[in-house]
């Protein structure tokens, strides 16, 4: 290939680089053979050469490198990459969605300088949803170009259509293939020869890209690109080179035309076909060519010439082409629309059938196993495969198998074939019943345990069985079967890992259905007035077509279609058509089954004339960045082609917009430009001319924003200065004018209107802070308006504020005084208020400084006139005073008096005197006096005008406080000096109830207290008041005990406590119950009695005086009582006692006053134990007259003996007793023939004092055998009868079971039956 020239690209004005992310490594399969190897290494030498010399040479883009190696594949180069753009994305520049490959035609300029891309230079596509995408947009298809002076037309390349549905080829893969996973990325080379021209749109832009040139394009889906159909013009070829596992590649295109092709037998996989010199080796790869060419159809590639001038032969593997479809057969060949267009007729086509169904024939044995992501994809022979199933392979397993393996092997082995039920055209039933299981006792198979694999053979296609279901059922349905065709079924059962070999194959054959839909019609021909055409055959599914229906629209575009053709001919010509008009045509197939369903619609059109020269398009609507362009639609115009130029780009016209719409909107235009505009219209029949050229411009867009207002100079407290920046984007027109808006608080209002980029703002309000924004206007409109600004004015000293005012009534020593704020507070926030005093004296002071409009002010003289004055201050300075306000203060409190002398009277008295004090200039009203004792408040004792007062109440031999306040009009003065006194000692106080504590018992009751109040001399003792006696105690003890007393009696009790003095008084009298004595014992009896247990009783079942009783038992072995139940209850039971054995009980009652005396030993003896019950007795050997019955002996009771009784009854007699003994069976004899008894068991324990005869066990029914009376004739009839007449009669439950198995058989019987009926 040539070396290609220095690259430079022009989109917009603007130099793009575009820097793709590195991708990750994938692994790469190694060559096969040493052509592999070479066709390898000669691709990295063109790229390695075409990259050095691109290093050498100033270009745009930075050179990338490939590295490649034999288990690798290339890591693609990394461009360094320069955008003018704001929209970055981790240093890659985003396209737009709609970048796409556009097919262009020769009206495109292809200067050779506008684009040559070297092997660096990369374009990197990205496959996703089986769709080419370059950067973010879809691959559409290639254009080729011819050369500048070529005069033919073009037509798209489809180089990458839709690959929804396509299979990837695969072949053999071996450990070192290649793996396909989600981040795997593919490498296609595309070559373009010289002469050769292809164009990329890619969003606003195009890029175009001349020979010689490689692209190097990406593909990061999980699947690899495979070649696709390609429809090229005449005299130009596209080769796609893929490597031994079907990936695409190489794409070359080149303008040489076809060289004539020698292609061996197509059949023995040999063929020869020129190869370009730079791809050498036998690699395989695909050829296509126009479907115009004639290439004889027994050589089913279509190949064309290489490259270079010289061909180079060489043999290809015929299992490796492939045709246009992308689809891989056995001899390489496919039945695509495209390629069976090529064949003259159909006894060629025929011919072509009968060739590649003989390669099928031959190659039947290799079977080709699809591709798998989790295993590896293998080829393996028919012949292997038998032998994986055949008796000698299986015999060497069960070798290997353990003996109990190969036992559970042979059974699972043994499952017969399946049965085949419902057999429809699509679909069958297939049953199948488990192995038999050996009765042997070692055979540890279970049924529900066994698996069941079935599978499947289609005997048309002799193809290897598949396993269409597995699970644990006995029956399947399956429904994807192919009408009229043969099936084998197998079942395989299976246990773990076990598996059992395929039973007997059961075959079966589907029934035959109505067709499939036919293909569309195709077009053969046409002309103004019909239209030819033809179909291929419909699949008949078993049932031999009878005749198509073809059915049209009858050229109106409706749903409603006419019946046009109905026959067996494949073909048919439409006439009496109408000139240029399109009709809608569908199929369908008839067979003896019914009629397929119809066909997909074709469309196909009559021909016509070429329309003529269009007006030039109109101008709809005009905006900023788009163009709403139109035209005029005509009938004879199918197709229209609008180009648009913008001479700033030197392109030329480009086409914008081709379909069928008459208005186009053009968008991403740049505001305030012109752009010249052409349409032509086209139809099948040709193009018309180019209509005139027009222009129309787009309109100027508004500017952008200004920039923020800020302060322009010095501030000052009524005005200021503010200037703003023009905005970066005038739109295309200048800005005639600005509108600064102002924010005093009450919304932005325009304060001027103007081109001058500042102005002054007056008559402001100091310290006030203001907000501005400002937008401009041009012709293309108002802008937004800008971020706001702010400013403020510098502030001044607060004004004068209003005179103090009184609040309340003056005091004698203090005024309150409140104010308001001035009424302006200068632009600074106040921070706080001073009020200044004026004294009598002409003295001043500031008696207040803070933030609060009210203050008292302390520290006058009662009955003075004062002046006061106030003023504000913020963080300039001082404010002017206020006026002065005038205020006289009110009068005093009296100062403290002084008491002169407390003189004690007795030990509950004092008298108290004082000295008047100076009354302040109020007169005295009243004298208030407190006392106060220990740590307690002082309390008034003395409220009045004297000033003497008598204190009473008082505690003795305590130190007391005393002082006195003065009070007036004007309140009440301080108190004066605390005086103390101390009362003389007198006689004790009282003994509070509260501290008294009492134990009463039956006869005594216990007396504890507190000491009482001494009052100041010592405690001698106490005198306690008890009923009519009196009792003193021993000393200053507070606690006495007086016992003799009557229990259940009351009496009252005081205590007096007596000193030096004398006695003091009694305490207030508590009242006392002395309690009474404890319960007397109940007698105790004996209600129920067993072997093991005894049931007490004692009272008469009441208890109101809630007692609890103790009852005790003797110990047998300790010969000591006790306690066995406490409680209120009058019963108790006692367990787990010895068999005929005497205890000795005692019991004592308990209350609140204590426990009782206990009563009197009671002896109680428990009884003796019966046998236990035994089990139903065994009836055995039993005969028409005697039976042999038995039973299980019972447990024996201590040292008695046990012996047996045996009764025997009937249903119309009662049970008389036929054995007693100590044996455990017995054999009864004369008993009636076919009679029902029941037999029953007791056991008897014989103690020294009489028998215990136990329960008798459950009966347990028999029946003697019958007389059979035999007859000699006749002997069945006879025998049935005696039977009949013998046998007792059924049972509801056996009637009921009767019928309903009557019910199922004919239920059943009747559904077969109808099922025959309808099939």
């Amino acid at each position: 290939m040539a070396t290609s020239t220095d690259t430079t690209v022009s989109l917009e004005n603007k130099t793009e680089d575009i820097t793709p992310e590195p991708s990750e490594d994938i692994e790469s399969s190694s060559f096969s053979n040493n052509d592999n190897t070479e066709l390898k290494n000669n691709c990295e030498t063109v790229e390695k050469n075409e990259s050095e010399q691109v290093k050498s040479e100033e270009t745009v883009f930075s050179s990338g490198s490939d590295n490649t190696n034999e288990n690798s594949s290339s890591r693609p180069g990394t461009s360094n990459v320069r955008v003018l753009d704001e929209k970055r994305l981790n240093g890659v520049k985003p396209l737009p969605n709609n970048s796409k490959f556009n097919a262009l035609g020769n009206s495109l300029p292809l200067a050779p300088e506008t684009w040559t891309v070297t092997s660096d230079s990369q374009i990197w596509l990205e496959c996703c949803q089986n769709s080419f995408r370059a950067c973010g947009g879809n691959v559409r298809s290639f254009q080729p170009h011819s050369k500048l002076n070529s005069n033919h037309t073009s037509s798209p390349n489809h180089l990458f259509s839709s690959m929804q549905g396509t299979p990837c080829p695969q072949g053999h893969r071996n450990a070192n293939s290649m793996n396909y996973n989600r981040n795997s990325q593919y490498v296609v080379h595309l070559h373009v020869n010289p002469g050769e021209t292809i164009s990329f749109d890619m969003g606003d832009h195009v890029q175009l890209i001349q020979g010689p040139a490689t692209v190097r394009m990406v593909s990061s889906n999980n699947t690899p690109p495979v070649p696709m159909p390609v429809q090229v013009p005449p005299g130009h070829m596209v080769q796609q080179i893929v490597d031994e596992h079907g990936t695409l590649r190489h794409i070359i295109l080149s303008p040489q035309p076809p060289v004539a092709v020698t292609v061996g037998n197509p059949f023995n996989g040999s063929a020869s076909v020129n190869v370009p010199p730079s791809v050498t080796g036998s690699a395989p790869f695909y050829l296509y060519h126009h479907p115009s060419y004639s290439i004889p159809p027994q050589f089913p590639p279509h190949m064309q010439s290489g490259l270079g001038p010289q061909g180079l032969h060489t043999s290809v593997d015929a299992a490796q082409l492939h045709q246009t479809n992308g689809h891989s057969t056995a001899s390489g060949m496919s039945d695509t629309p495209g390629y069976m267009n090529s064949f003259k007729d159909e006894r060629t086509q025929r011919q072509f059938y009968k060739l590649r169904k003989r390669l099928e024939a031959r190659q039947k044995d290799v079977v080709l196993l699809p591709h798998s992501s989790n295993q590896e994809t293998s080829v393996k022979i028919n012949e292997v495969v038998q032998n994986e199933t055949s008796p000698s392979h299986n015999t060497e397993i069960d070798k290997k198998l353990s003996e109990k393996e190969s036992q559970k092997l042979g059974i699972l082995s043994s499952i017969k074939a399946p049965s085949i039920l419902d057999i429809t055209s699509t679909s069958a039933l297939l049953e199948w019943e488990a192995p038999e299981l050996p009765t042997e006792a070692n055979c540890d198979i279970e049924i529900t345990e066994l698996q069941y694999n079935l599978l499947l053979c289609d005997k048309n296609q002799n193809s290897k069985p598949k396993v269409i279901y597995s699970g644990a059922d006995t029956k399947y349905q399956t429904n994807d079967l192919k009408p009229f065709t043969s099936y084998s079924a197998q079942v395989q059962a299976k246990l773990d890992k076990l598996i059992g070999s395929p039973s007997e194959s059961a075959s079966f054959k589907t029934l035959c259905c109505k067709p499939d839909a036919p293909q569309l019609p195709k077009l053969q021909g046409r002309t103004k007035t019909s239209l030819s055409l033809k179909w291929n055959a419909a699949v008949d599914n078993g049932a031999k077509i009878t005749t198509y229906i073809l059915e049209y629209d009858e050229g109106t575009g409706s749903d409603n279609f006419v019946e046009l053709f109905n026959g067996l001919q494949k073909q048919f010509k439409v006439t009496k058509l109408q000139l240029s008009t399109c009709y809608r045509f569908r199929l369908a197939a008839v067979n003896e089954c019914g009629q397929s369903d119809f066909s997909g619609i074709s469309c196909f059109s009559t021909s016509g004339s070429a329309p003529s020269q269009p007006a030039p398009p109109s101008l709809k609507e005009a905006s900023v960045n788009k163009l709403h362009i139109e035209w005029e639609e005509r009938p004879n115009d199918d197709n229209y082609t609008l180009q648009m130029e913008d001479e700033r780009t030197l392109y030329g016209f480009l086409p914008v917009y081709n379909g069928r719409e008459t208005s186009y909107v053009c968008l991403r235009l740049t505001h305030n430009t012109n752009y010249k505009f052409r349409l032509c219209a086209s139809n099948d029949e040709g193009s018309s001319p180019w209509s005139q050229v027009v222009t129309y411009s787009t309109l100027p867009d508004r500017p952008s924003k200004p920039g923020k207002p800020c302060l322009k100079g010095r501030t000052h407290p009524t005005f200021f200065k503010m200037a703003w920046d023009p905005p970066k984007e005038d739109g295309g027109r200048p800005v005639t004018e600005y509108d600064l808006e102002m924010d005093s608080g009450e919304g932005f209002k325009s304060i001027y209107i103007g081109k001058e980029l500042e102005h002054v703002c007056e008559k402001l309000l100091p310290g006030k802070s203001y907000s501005f924004r400002v937008s401009c206007s041009s012709l293309g409109g108002k802008s937004d308006y800008s971020d706001v600004g702010c400013a403020v004015t510098l502030p001044v000293v607060p004004a004068k504020c209003e005179p103090p005012k009184l609040h309340g009534k003056p005091k004698a020593i203090s005024v309150h005084l409140k104010w308001t704020n001035p009424d302006y507070d200068g632009g600074s926030e106040v921070l706080g208020f001073e009020v200044e005093v004026f004294h009598p004296d002409e003295t001043s002071r500031i008696a207040y400084k803070g933030m609060n409009t009210d203050c008292v002010v302390a520290g006058l003289l009662p009955g003075r006139q004062y002046k006061f004055t106030v003023r504000a201050f913020n963080k300039i300075g001082n404010g002017q005073w206020s006026e002065p306000f005038e205020v006289t203060s009110g009068a005093g409190v009296p100062e403290s008096p002084t008491i002169t002398q407390i003189v004690p009277r007795s030990p509950h008295c004092v008298c108290a005197t004082w000295a008047e004090p100076f009354n302040n200039g109020a007169i005295i009203t009243e004298y208030r006096l407190e006392s106060k004792m220990n740590d307690k408040e002082f309390e008034v004792v003395y409220s009045g005008p004297l000033c003497t007062a008598e204190v009473k109440s008082l505690i003795p031999a305590t130190v007391y406080l005393f002082q006195v306040q003065a009070l007036n009009s004007a309140g009440a003065g301080p108190f004066s000096e605390p005086v103390s006194c101390q009362t003389p000692p007198s006689s004790p106080g009282a003994v509070s109830t509260a501290n008294i504590k009492t134990i009463v018992g039956a006869s005594t009751i216990a007396l504890s207290w507190k000491e009482p109040n001494n009052h100041g001399s010592p405690i001698l003792s106490y005198n306690i008041e008890i009923g009519d006696a009196l009792h003193t105690t021993d000393g200053d003890n507070p606690e006495i005990c007086i016992e003799g007393l009557v229990p259940e009696t009351t009496y009252k009790v005081r205590i007096q406590a007596v000193n030096s003095v004398g006695p003091g008084s009694f305490s207030s009298s508590i009242k006392l119950v002395t309690r009474g004595l404890p319960p007397l014992p109940p007698i105790l009896e004996c209600c129920s009695s067993s072997f093991n247990s005894l049931r007490l009783k004692w009272g008469d079942g009441k208890n109101l005086d809630m007692k609890n009783y103790t009852l005790e038992m003797e110990s047998p072995q300790s010969k000591r009582f006790i306690p066995v139940y406490h409680g209120p209850t009058h019963t108790f039971k006692l367990t787990k006692l010895l068999e005929l054995t005497s205890y000795n009980f005692r019991i004592y009652a308990s209350n609140e006053e204590g426990d009782g005396p206990l009563s009197e030993i009671f002896t109680f003896t428990t009884q003796r134990a019966l046998p236990p019950a035994l089990k139903a007795p065994k009836v055995s050997k039993i005969t028409q007259t005697s039976c042999y019955v038995e039973w299980l002996p019972c447990k024996a009771i201590g040292d008695d003996m046990l012996s047996y009784k045996l009764q025997l009854g009937t249903k119309e007699s009662d049970f008389q007793v036929l054995y007693t003994g100590i044996q455990t069976f017995f054999t009864i004899n004369n008993l009636l023939a076919g009679t029902e008894y029941s037999v029953r068991v007791a056991a008897v324990r014989h103690c020294s004092d009489g028998e215990l005869a136990g329960p008798f066990s459950p009966c347990t029914a028999f029946c003697t055998n019958s007389v059979v009376t035999v007859e000699i004739e006749p002997p069945k009839v006879f025998s049935i009868t005696s039977s009949w007449k013998n046998r007792e009669p059924l049972t509801d439950q056996q009637w009921a079971m009767i019928i309903l198995i009557t019910f199922t058989v004919s239920a059943i019987c009747v559904a077969i039956i109808i099922q025959q009926i309808v099939s």
